[in-house]
């Protein structure tokens, strides 16, 4: 018995060196269509990589910006300076509930904001997180709070990405690498937002058929958490929901009960029951803004500022 346990042990450190070395060199060599679960997305085209370097020489804010894509590309950093706000957004694409606790909890004390505008997509409450992980174990500096997030997800490629991403760190692979800040996604702005590139002739959206939004356990947890984090620390926040396309919106069939979850953690605003922008107007898709509707909706949120809070 003792004998197979040796040689068991021996297996398993020769496999996991074996499949390092090889997950490395495909990371090193290999094009995208042959390693379909390791997924590294340095740089990604949300802007990840130099969000998190702008971030980490920015301190003291008035508004620090929490969410998804609606997040990143529904408050425009410029804006709120302009009414002597000083943000900084930071929002990911797809950034899952367990992604902003995550972020939340590495920058909170750094920037130490007078509020937190909390962007919450009904979708993340059941949005598995993928995307976003492998998006921060892409482009953020690694530490031990970016392994719990993989185990959390518990996802082959978040594992993968993240190992390379360490080893590319470790061996600084990454030191002279400078993104562009123009890409078609849209432009990069300083502070974290993303100005939506120009937007073809819009269009009527298709029919959708309607759905219930769900909610994941590990998600709502992950959401409490955040919130409970930023009460600790005696931050202030406000709970919002910013304006999508009216049909995505309507075909919703649990809108209430949605609201109903998280405004029973805080100040909350649907801007979708708020605000009446014709979305051939001001969307740029189903669930984002484009740069006219982004600077209506940012000043609805600073109209709310000056009057309700003590910013």
């Amino acid at each position: 018995m003792k004998r197979f346990l040796i040689k068991f042990l021996l297996f398993v450190i020769v496999a996991v060196i074996g499949y390092t070395a090889v997950l490395l060199w495909s990371g090193d060599h290999l094009s995208p269509r042959w390693k379909k679960n390791l997924f590294y997305n340095m740089p990604s085209q949300g802007y990840m990589y130099t969000r998190l370097k702008d971030a980490d020489t920015t301190k003291n804010l008035d508004i620090l910006i929490l969410g998804s894509s609606r997040a990143f590309m529904g408050y425009d950093v410029r804006v709120f300076n302009q009414s002597q706000y000083k943000a900084f957004n930071l929002g990911s694409p797809a950034q899952s509930f367990i992604q902003t606790e995550l972020l939340a909890k590495r920058y909170i004390n750094r920037f130490k904001p007078k509020v937190v505008l909390f962007d919450v997509h009904p979708d993340l409450f059941n949005n598995p997180g993928v995307e976003s992980a492998i998006d921060l174990a892409s482009n953020a500096p690694f530490g031990t709070d970016l392994l719990q997030m993989a185990i959390k997800v518990n996802n082959i490629r978040v594992y993968n990405t993240l190992l390379y991403s360490m080893y590319r760190q470790l061996f600084f692979k990454n030191n002279s690498y400078t993104e562009p800040m123009v890409k078609s996604y849209g432009d990069y702005i300083k502070g974290g937002s993303v100005q939506p590139a120009p937007q073809d002739p819009y269009k009527a959206p298709a029919v959708i058929k309607p759905y219930a939004m769900e909610v994941d356990d590990m998600q709502l947890k992950a959401f409490e958490q955040t919130i409970a984090y930023l009460n600790e620390n005696h931050v202030k926040y406000i709970l919002l929901q910013g304006p999508v396309e009216k049909t995505e919106y309507l075909t919703r069939k649990n809108n209430h009960q949605i609201d109903s979850l998280i405004s029973s953690y805080g100040t909350y605003y649907n801007a979708n029951k708020l605000l009446n922008l014709p979305d051939s107007l001001y969307q740029k898709d189903g669930k984002h803004l484009n740069q006219k509707g982004i600077e209506v909706y940012d000043k609805f949120i600073i109209k709310y500022l000056k009057d309700k809070t003590e910013l």
